[in-house]
Formats: C-alpha cells, sequence, structure tokens
C-alpha cells in the first residue's frame, strides 16, 4: 500500500499483491513451524521427522513438507518482486515494463483460464478411460499434470498405446494420443505463443514512452 500525502489515497497494484503473497506465506509458516515446535515438546522423544500419527499436530513429516513447501512459494514471489527494481533501469526497462505488462494483460490471463478449461476436459477423460490400468492418469490430479504436459510437447505415448492396460488393442490410447497431440501441441501451444506474440508487439510500440514517462513522475517525486 503506498499513501498519498495530499489525497489521502492508497494505492494498490500487482507489487503490493506479490508482498501480501509472501508475507500470507512468511504466516503460514510461522504457523506450522510452531505446530511442530509445539509437537516436539509434548511429546518427548519423538522423532522430528516421523510420519506416524501420535496427536492432533502430527504427523511431523506433513509439517516439515509444508514449510518446505510454503517456503519454496514465498522464494518465488519474493524473487519475482525483483523485477520491480529492475524495472528502473535504462536500458532493461522499457522492454521489462512491456514484458510484465503483456503477462498481466487481459487477453494472456483470459487465454490461459481456456487452457486450464480445455486440460481438465482432457484430464477427466483420460482419468476416466485409462485410470484403472495407466499409473499416470489413475488420478485426476495425477492426469491433470500428463495431460498439461502433454499439451506442451512432454508426453509419453507408449503409456497410452503399448502399457500396461489390459486393453484388447492399443487404439483407444492412440486416439486419445492424438488428439492431445492436434488440439494440445499444434493448436493451442501455438495460438498461446501467437497471442503473447501480438500482445507484446502491440505494448512494445510504446513502451519506451511509457517507461520515460513514468521515471520522470518517479524522478520528480524523488526531487520534490
Amino acid at each position: 500500500w503506498h499513501q498519498n500525502a495530499r489525497a489521502g489515497r492508497t494505492h494498490f497494484d500487482k507489487w503490493n499483491f506479490i508482498d501480501m503473497v509472501g508475507l500470507v506465506c512468511l504466516f503460514l509458516w510461522i504457523v506450522s513451524r510452531l505446530m511442530w515446535w509445539i509437537a516436539l515438546v509434548a511429546w518427548s522423544g519423538l522423532d522430528a521427522t516421523t510420519d506416524e500419527y501420535v496427536g492432533w499436530m502430527q504427523p511431523l513429516a506433513k509439517l516439515i513438507w509444508d514449510q518446505r513447501a510454503i517456503s519454496s512459494v514465498a522464494i518465488i514471489f519474493a524473487w519475482f518482486s525483483v523485477f520491480q527494481e529492475l524495472k528502473q533501469l535504462p536500458n532493461v526497462g522499457p522492454l521489462l515494463t512491456a514484458f510484465l505488462e503483456t503477462i498481466f494483460s487481459a487477453e494472456v490471463g483470459i487465454f490461459i483460464l481456456l487452457v486450464f478449461g480445455i486440460v481438465i476436459f482432457f484430464a477427466i477423460g483420460c482419468h476416466v478411460g485409462f485410470g484403472g490400468d495407466v499409473a499416470q492418469f489413475s488420478t485426476f490430479f495425477g492426469a491433470y499434470l500428463n495431460v498439461f504436459a502433454a499439451f506442451f510437447g512432454d508426453w509419453d505415448k507408449d503409456a497410452l498405446i503399448v502399457s500396461d492396460t489390459h486393453m484388447s488393442e492399443g487404439s483407444p490410447g492412440a486416439i486419445m494420443w492424438l488428439l492431445m497431440a492436434v488440439f494440445g501441441l499444434a493448436m493451442l501451444s501455438n495460438v498461446f505463443i501467437a497471442v503473447i506474440g501480438n500482445t507484446y508487439d502491440e505494448l512494445r510500440k510504446n513502451h519506451l514512452k511509457k517507461w520515460e514517462t513514468k521515471a520522470n513522475k518517479r524522478m520528480s517525486k524523488e526531487v520534490w
């Protein structure tokens, strides 16, 4: 939050959101760490990495995993905020401004949501059709991750065609693999690249002027 001394207003932007995510992660990490220490004190002699349920704060291994996961997210957002400082550099700032505006543009965000939705449809189909025979699709979450990876070129066609399935032939798996290759890799991924490229080209036309305007305003505030 930035306080405007004259107007008495508050300003909220994506950089404040990134800072808030970092603070939330820090708070969750502290809570998880306190639970871990309380459990160690309450049950003396307990292995610090046990995965057994001893009390309501157990298992300790789960708390350790939560702390690592929260720390990883906080580190990513903390380093991502470095872009805010790099935007002030003369040579890097204009290009970085156009890049960040492209990432946070409405067109790119809508298309990302569209991709996530289409992946869900394919994940449901793969989980229902192959979940009982193929380990990668045995759970919906696993099917979602594998379909998402397949849409961008990282697939294992043998798992669907010649895998440990109990099907008499591999044609159902081959058809599903072809559908993912056509709709995912050949269409969605390339359209996604085109959307990002077109948005970046549009923003790049006046990115230098925008950066100079913001830099002048920033320097004026610092001077006056």
